[in-house]
């Protein structure tokens, strides 16, 4: 319990320090550790058996995030990946996405979608898996967690915005994501004894 506690109050003590590095001129550097953060809250709360980075950061955000937009499809990258696929499959869905960005429609909820054009797929995964690229969680993983820790692309920062699906990304709201995520998933993580383990992917 005290090694637990330990490693706990250190997390919390680095979380805490990503706003002054971010207000000392290193908003892009604090950005990407706080995906990595993200990321490994993520991996100790759900300790996967094989680990999918991508997969899991996604569902840790969406369940502690406590933001709904995070959920959202943007439908604009969505319109951009089925048109990218080339398939005649999506062509109902393709103009359904043009006619939203027509009327500045730019968000759509993943049941929504799912409820009016899995029939148009053979194999209904194929939509699914679109839809994981076009979700909030998921554009920020590809768009900031991906580019930036993988290529040293800071694309979110406190100076910097990027514009998805009609939200705005910048550092302070991922700051904000990981200090919610953190509170949240922290009942969870002191009362279970299964979270530190060093092995694989520890």
């Amino acid at each position: 319990m005290e090694m637990k506690q330990a490693y706990l109050d250190d997390f919390q003590q680095r979380i805490s320090k990503l706003a002054i590095l971010a207000q000392q001129g290193y908003a892009g550097e604090a950005t990407l550790l706080a995906c990595c953060y993200l990321d490994a809250l993520g991996y100790f709360r759900y300790l996967p058996d094989r680990y999918e980075s991508k997969k899991t950061f996604m569902k840790f955000l969406l369940r502690y995030g406590k933001d709904k937009e995070l959920s959202r499809v943007s439908l604009l990258i969505l319109g951009r990946l089925v048109s990218s696929a080339n398939s005649s499959q999506g062509s109902r869905l393709l103009a359904w996405t043009k006619a939203c960005e027509s009327k500045e429609r730019k968000l759509s909820s993943s049941r929504t979608i799912l409820r009016r054009f899995k029939n148009d797929y053979s194999d209904p995964k194929k939509l699914t898996k679109l839809l994981d690229h076009a979700i909030i969680a998921g554009v920020l993983y590809d768009n900031v967690r991906s580019l930036g820790v993988h290529q040293g692309r800071f694309t979110a920062t406190n100076h910097s915005t990027i514009e998805v699906g009609g939200i705005s990304i910048n550092g302070e709201r991922i700051l904000g994501w990981l200090n919610t995520c953190f509170e949240s998933v922290l009942p969870y993580l002191k009362r279970n004894h299964r979270w530190i383990r060093f092995g694989k992917y520890a």
